[in-house]
């Protein structure tokens, strides 16, 4: 135990991660939907010319980002995709057109 101004405090013990209830989402073809995201969002940006960090600062991002988005390490949130597309001229559901692969029914 610590102490605080208000007296002795517990330390809290560390979470363990939940098990996930949901299987992994996978691409049609087995993939990593983030990197199928990844590959689209490179595709795009090389059409245009323009490099991570002139894309990065386009939409307001660092440099570092969008290479993990690209290399499919992150999870871009909703309105980050927004700035992307944006940025590189396209629609936004060009994005996330992924076919996902559809998880086995047990009935």
């Amino acid at each position: 135990m610590s102490k605080s101004a208000n007296g002795p405090t517990r330390q809290k013990a560390p979470r363990k991660p939940r098990p996930s209830i949901q299987p992994p989402l996978e691409t049609q073809d087995g993939g990593d939907p983030r990197a199928a995201l990844g590959e689209i969002i490179y595709t795009e940006r090389m059409r245009l010319g323009i490099s991570q960090e002139e894309l990065a600062a386009r939409a307001g991002l660092d440099r570092t980002y969008v290479s993990g988005m690209e290399r499919g390490l992150r999870n871009p949130t909703f309105l980050v995709l927004l700035r992307l597309a944006r940025e590189l001229a396209i629609d936004p559901a060009i994005l996330v057109r992924i076919e996902i692969r559809k998880a086995p029914t047990n009935l």
